[in-house]
């Protein structure tokens, strides 16, 4: 299994995952350049993330096995999966959750918490999947109720003092009007150039098909739309390969946007 990403051929989409390094550390500007023993190793990571497009976590459902505790057998190879990996923190999309999945169907050893907005078992929803070392705060009030994005506080583990990152898990529909989802990443962006938080990361499913993204793609109004608003608030997209396999076409839906892009490590 690749450090840099997965493919089985259970899964229509691609993981892969990032992993912010502590140069963040030294450019901060609010930490000692050499803090001694309390400092960072540089060999060591400030955060690992998982993205994972799922497309339905309860695929192969069985409700006789499920009542009888056995989870279905995608559900189970992306817990092994995580377990395997280390992942501080996972996300998901298009998990295809409702109400009638409990979080401890989804959850699994060293990850008591997960965090989910769903839609229903028929398409649609994030979540995000969090280890027991990491202390993350959802920011709930600035979600909007519209949008299948969730906003997060992450605590940066081995920085001291303290510094946060602010995440955003998004889910985008091919049909969702481009203006309103990107007004939405606007707001959450000013929360960042206040100087609340010390970095921006925004994963997910944007459905946002551009060669300036993957050079095999296709161009579409809504990728050009988007590249247009990373280059105005100097954010980059990181993902250069395709990320969806289907009926033999590829394209990059699954992307990776952040503002300090000399801090990501391992895509």
């Amino acid at each position: 299994m690749s450090d840099l990403f997965f493919w089985s051929v259970i899964y229509p989409n691609l993981f892969f995952h990032i992993i912010v390094k502590p140069k963040l550390l030294h450019l901060s500007g609010n930490v000692e350049i050499n803090p001694g023993p309390v400092g960072p190793d540089e060999n060591k990571k400030l955060l690992s993330i998982c993205q994972i497009n799922v497309r339905s976590m309860m695929a192969d459902f069985n409700e006789n096995s499920f009542l009888q505790g056995l989870p279905p057998p995608k559900l189970c190879e992306i817990k092994t999966f995580i377990r395997d990996n280390n992942f501080d923190l996972v996300a998901f999309t298009e998990t295809w959750l409702d109400e009638s999945i409990l979080d401890t169907n989804v959850t699994t050893s060293g990850y008591p918490t997960v965090m989910r907005k769903d839609r229903n078992r028929h398409g649609g929803g994030v979540a995000l999947l969090i280890s027991e070392s990491i202390s993350v705060q959802r920011l709930e009030t600035v979600e909007p109720d519209n949008l299948e994005i969730m906003c997060f506080d992450v605590s940066l583990p081995n920085t001291r003092p303290v510094q946060h990152a602010l995440l955003n898990v998004c889910y985008r529909p091919p049909d969702q009007d481009i203006l309103e989802f990107l007004d939405c990443l606007q707001n959450f962006i000013n929360l960042v150039q206040r100087g609340s938080y010390s970095m921006y990361i925004g994963i997910g499913d944007f459905n946002c098909r551009s060669t300036e993204f993957w050079s095999g793609d296709i161009n579409k109004a809504e990728g050009r739309m988007l590249k247009a608003f990373l280059d105005s608030h100097n954010l980059s997209q990181l993902i250069d390969f395709p990320t969806r396999f289907q009926d033999g076409h590829n394209s990059c839906l699954d992307l990776i946007i952040v503002d300090k892009p000399t801090f990501i490590r391992n895509i």
